[in-house]
């Protein structure tokens, strides 16, 4: 068995359902920029869509890992419709390893559209 199945603490339900939140806050930030920057408000407004930029990162990221990075914080995961706790503690410790390297790779993401929507829309 690969590390990325090993690893994996949702199902596939699961990472559609998160892909889905990606997309939505994804939108929402797109939707959000546009009235920002039509309604000629200050652009530092566009920095109170970061939490959107992070959910969206978060999202995706989740989905493409098949990894909850709260299931993996607390060691357990959501296969098969059931939570359950991971017995193996290496493969827990690799599950909460994987969790804060996807978080903080969602973070850093963020951070870096959050920058370039408001270069951009400065720009405008």
């Amino acid at each position: 068995m690969n590390d990325h199945a090993r690893l994996a603490n949702i199902d596939g339900n699961q990472r559609r359902f998160r892909f889905l939140n990606g997309i939505i806050l994804g939108a929402i930030v797109a939707v959000g920029c546009w009235l920002i920057v039509a309604g000629d408000h200050p652009r530092w407004w566009l920095f109170l869509l970061f939490p959107c930029h992070l959910g969206a990162a978060l999202g995706f990221f989740q989905a493409r890992a098949s990894t909850c990075v709260l299931l993996a914080s607390r060691g357990s995961c959501h296969l098969g419709g059931q939570a359950a706790a991971v017995a193996d503690p290496e493969l827990r410790e690799a599950l909460r390893q994987r969790g804060r390297s996807i978080t903080r790779r969602a973070f850093w993401t963020a951070l870096g559209t959050t920058l370039l929507t408001w270069f951009l829309a400065s720009r405008l």
